[in-house]
């Protein structure tokens, strides 16, 4: 769902309107945010996810802060999924390759599908 306000100085009044999930990946798209989030482990809360030497692991006290900070953007295999974008390393994805998590270009379908990750519990 997005807010939609209707053009012109006087508009005071928005609505909450429906919007399918290509409108959304168009929206995301063209304004992708700029916020960084770390991922924190579940069951170790004094641990994040990094990477180093395109690895992924997880680790306290990540150094430089960069290696743990990631941007959530819209799912490189479509509607319903997010991608997490390596913010010292942009043309990089959060991927899973062979049951181990790395970061990595991503080149083709299998690469999106690979670093594309659904919200699930």
């Amino acid at each position: 769902m997005v807010a939609h306000f209707s053009p012109g100085s006087d508009a005071r009044h928005g609505s909450i309107l429906q919007i399918t999930g290509a409108e959304q990946s168009r929206v995301l798209g063209r304004w992708a945010s700029t916020a960084v989030s770390r991922v924190q482990s579940y069951n170790f809360q004094d641990r994040y996810l990094r990477h180093a030497n395109y690895d992924v692991r997880i680790g306290p006290n990540v150094s430089p802060a960069q290696d743990g900070q990631w941007r959530i953007v819209p799912g490189l295999a479509g509607s319903g999924t997010v991608s997490f974008q390596s913010v010292n390393h942009p043309d990089h994805y959060l991927r899973h390759w062979g049951y181990v998590l790395r970061i990595d270009t991503i080149t083709n379908a299998t690469g999106r599908a690979d670093a594309a990750f659904r919200s699930v519990g």
